[in-house]
């Protein structure tokens, strides 16, 4: 990998700059929000990622059978996290504008590549949003709901999508400015402090979202200690996040509030 990164930095340097643009880059970009929309079986994202690429391969390509040869290297099969996959797309235009400018980089080295980007990308999207981010999300709506009614949602979207559209814009331009050098900033640590920062936010937020369902029935009266109870919920929530994961706590504490709730109701108010 390092000898493709000196290559392809002496290659830029070489040809004068990049070919592909910010308009075929933003094209790439809309286009990535489509990219889940044709998974099948037999390639998984593959056709999505080069619905997603060809504004770009466009402009790198010279003629029509440079065109073709591109476009069936990014048919083949390719999964990842649907949002950290911007990031391959972007490194992979410059790949392509690499070999296609100057030869020093192969058709394999794209693939190659490519593969190399499936497990560690797919692994931290997974841990990153789907794991920690969208459940504290998710929470955070419901809490906001009881208390802001219906501003809670609009504040759910936005903080979610906030994260989410910051990742899809800078995987496509950094990774496409960057080239194989982009990937370097994953190895930093915050990325995998990150999910454990967002955990425990979930904890105090669930613990939050209990002390308000509960205040004012029989579980929880209003001359009781608020204060306690949420202080007792917090660290049970932490040593429970431990063994369960947000999204399973997150169900399992609903289950039991609207059981416990219904079962006030019916059986002895």
């Amino acid at each position: 990998m390092k000898e493709l990164k000196e290559k392809i930095r002496e290659s830029t340097e070489r040809d004068g700059g990049p070919q592909v643009g910010s308009m075929a880059l933003i094209s790439v970009l809309l286009r990535s929000f489509t990219i889940q929309a044709s998974w099948n079986y037999e390639r998984l994202l593959g056709l999505g990622f080069l619905f997603s690429m060809m504004p770009g391969l466009r402009k790198i390509s010279s003629d029509e059978d440079s065109l073709r040869n591109s476009a069936s290297r990014h048919l083949e099969l390719f999964n990842s996290h649907p949002y950290l996959t911007s990031y391959a797309l972007g490194s992979s235009l410059k790949l392509e504008e690499e070999c296609s400018g100057s030869g020093d980089v192969n058709e394999e080295a794209i693939r190659r590549w490519k593969k190399a980007l499936l497990s560690p990308l797919g692994s931290l999207g997974d841990s990153l949003f789907w794991k920690s981010f969208r459940p504290l999300c998710g929470v955070l709506g419901v809490l906001l709901s009881l208390l802001l009614g219906w501003i809670g949602p609009i504040i759910y979207l936005i903080t979610y999508n906030s994260l989410h559209l910051y990742v899809r814009t800078r995987g496509v331009f950094h990774s496409y400015a960057k080239g194989t050098e982009s990937m370097t900033e994953f190895s930093r640590s915050l990325y995998r402090r990150f999910p454990k920062w967002f955990e425990g936010m979930i904890c105090v937020l669930m613990g939050s979202l209990l002390v308000l369902l509960y205040k004012g029935t029989a579980y929880l009266p209003p001359s009781s200690g608020t204060g306690e109870f949420f202080l007792l919920l917090v660290p049970v929530f932490w040593v429970l996040n431990r063994y369960f994961s947000p999204r399973f706590l997150l169900y399992a504490t609903s289950i039991v509030v609207t059981v416990s709730v219904v079962l006030w109701e019916l059986l002895i108010v």
